[in-house]
């Protein structure tokens, strides 16, 4: 091999190794760039609207002079089940609310269905619906076994007047 050769060589190998090193750097950047990509994504349909909505009820607070029921609750630590505003089913904050406390929502004041259905949780509000049916299926037998009982009462009282009149 003469010098020329093995300078050709030599060329070929630096130039592979700079090649993988090359290959192996974008993939790095393609990495980096899905995680950038992930990163907007979150930032656009979460962080955004979310800081949104907290500065319009913060905007709505302070225009109110300090008397907007919703920011009121939360900063004394009355967001969820205690806030009048949540039981009424106007929260502007669902998306902080946990999937447990928005069922227990709907069971007691018979809010946010849609919000249950978008969160995927129809099964559970269709239980929720169903025992609360059964229940009210059970107080009107027991209403019927109890005007049964009073109207057989009544009977016996109306024979015993009968009898003392007679």
């Amino acid at each position: 091999m003469n010098e020329w050769e093995e300078k050709y060589d030599n060329l070929l190998y630096y130039y592979r190794q700079r090649g993988y090193k090359i290959e192996e750097l974008q993939s790095k950047l393609n990495s980096i760039e899905e995680k950038l990509d992930s990163a907007r994504f979150k930032i656009e349909t979460e962080l955004d609207p979310r800081i949104k909505s907290e500065q319009n009820n913060y905007d709505s607070w302070v225009t109110s002079g300090g008397s907007d029921d919703c920011f009121r609750n939360g900063d004394s630590g009355r967001c969820g089940l205690e806030c009048n505003v949540f039981q009424d089913g106007d929260c502007e904050y669902l998306e902080e609310i946990s999937d447990n406390v928005i069922l227990e929502a709907y069971r007691e004041y018979e809010v946010y269905e849609e919000e249950i259905d978008h969160r995927g949780l129809k099964k559970e509000r269709l239980n929720i619906d169903l025992e609360e049916y059964n229940k009210e299926i059970s107080d009107i037998a027991k209403r019927l076994i109890h005007l049964k009982e009073g109207k057989d009462d009544v009977k016996k009282e109306l024979d015993k007047v009968k009898k003392m009149i007679s």
